[in-house]
């Protein structure tokens, strides 16, 4: 399937609506890959479309475009991880106290398996070029203080953004990296790769719950459908 957005968007309750039909596709669809003329069910394929989405979220401005109700892109010569800091932090700003019981609960809903489960195939984790054996044990540990530990709104703000700089790497490493094909087919991989995903799913939901603070969107003005109405 080839996913495109529109090339002119006016307004931001347009680009919400075609980024949460991005979000749908990632929650609903069935993921594969073509192998000689047959397409087979790949479930690594779910991560990346979660990161496509979340990709299309933070490459845009939210403060700016949430005041003033017209989609403004990030300039491109702006790093990825600044991208994502401020897009989290915007996210933050809108939530205020709901923002760690809005992230936490999305995130119960989309893991597959329980806290402790999670840890140990994180501890897995294999270290390379791209993610040392240092980068490996903040991430295991921001991910720990998020899922057992009771902790600050502020703090899981922090924690979650380097979460998500070390799911930057991961991505990198498929794309510009060590991954191959088979390695993501191994089973460990699979689940390590659905954590992720979970997360994902779970930060790009935060921009639909800010945007019913920000802009007053509801169901009435056609935006989602009854899932978009829970968050």
């Amino acid at each position: 399937m080839t996913i495109k957005m529109p090339s002119i968007i006016r307004s931001t309750e347009s680009l919400i609506h075609q980024l949460w039909g991005l979000h749908k596709i990632c929650l609903e669809r069935e993921h594969g890959i073509n192998k000689e003329d047959d397409w087979e069910i790949f479930e690594p394929t779910k991560f990346i479309y979660s990161y496509f989405s979340f990709n299309s979220i933070y490459s845009y401005d939210w403060e700016k475009s949430f005041w003033k109700r017209t989609p403004h892109s990030r300039d491109r010569k702006i790093k990825e991880e600044t991208k994502i800091k401020e897009t989290i932090e915007t996210f933050y700003e809108e939530l205020s106290n709901d923002f760690k019981k809005k992230f936490q609960k999305s995130l119960k809903n989309y893991m597959f398996c329980d806290s402790e489960e999670v840890m140990k195939i994180l501890d897995e984790i294999k270290t390379d070029s791209l993610i040392d054996k240092d980068v490996k044990n903040r991430f295991t540990e921001d991910v720990e203080k998020i899922l057992v530990e009771k902790i600050s709104n502020n703090e899981v703000k922090d924690r979650l953004n380097n979460i998500l700089k070390f799911i930057y790497k991961v991505r990198n490493n498929i794309f510009h990296g060590t991954k191959t094909t088979v390695d993501m087919a191994g089973e460990e991989q699979k689940k390590r790769l659905k954590i992720y995903t979970a997360i994902l799913l779970s930060t790009n939901e935060l921009l639909f719950v800010a945007a019913k603070e920000a802009l007053g969107m509801s169901l009435k003005q056609g935006i989602g459908d009854d899932a978009f109405g829970k968050l």
